[in-house]
């Protein structure tokens, strides 16, 4: 797991560093956004859970909510 978070500081730095410099603070909101559901998807992963497809939880909604099938 160490080397998982190196990877993400070496991005981190990669990233935003320059989008501080321009002061584009909306742009810098949208990439850590993502940022940080990337880094927790990926500690979660290397530590071992189990995380499910989003593709069930679509099939779900398409059966359940909106009865189509596929």
């Amino acid at each position: 797991m160490p080397y998982v978070i190196f990877a993400f500081l070496v991005i981190a730095l990669i990233d935003f560093l320059p989008l501080i410099k321009q002061k584009k603070y909306k742009e810098l909101f949208c990439v850590g956004a993502f940022f940080i559901t990337g880094v927790v998807l990926s500690i979660l992963y290397v530590s071992g859970v189990v995380i499910p497809s989003p593709m069930v939880l679509l099939g779900d909604f398409l059966k359940k909510v909106l009865h189509l099938s596929y």
